[in-house]
């Protein structure tokens, strides 16, 4: 099902953290003067382990943000937080 057309220039923007057990904040850019229109995020190897706490997009910097912790205890495996941007032309 379609609902509308797509903005023009839409484009998504991924940025991985990298495997490691630490904390994390993503942040992924829009190009450009792009806008930031939605943020997502996925996490990898986190055995259920990690909580997804911040999704903020910002649009004064076309960016979007994400934090991800560890539970209570911590997690001893390597795990990384993928943070996506939806962008689009102004």
């Amino acid at each position: 099902v379609v609902c509308s057309e797509p903005p023009p220039g839409l484009e998504r923007v991924s940025v991985f953290s990298g495997l490691d057990s630490t904390n994390k904040v993503g942040v992924a850019s829009c190009p450009g003067r792009k806008n930031v229109l939605g943020v997502g995020a996925d996490l990898s190897g986190s055995g259920g382990q990690v909580t997804l706490n911040r999704y903020m997009p910002d649009s004064n910097t076309g960016t979007a943000n994400v934090r991800a912790s560890e539970g209570v205890g911590g997690y001893s495996g390597a795990w990384g937080l993928t943070t996506v941007a939806v962008c689009a032309d102004p």
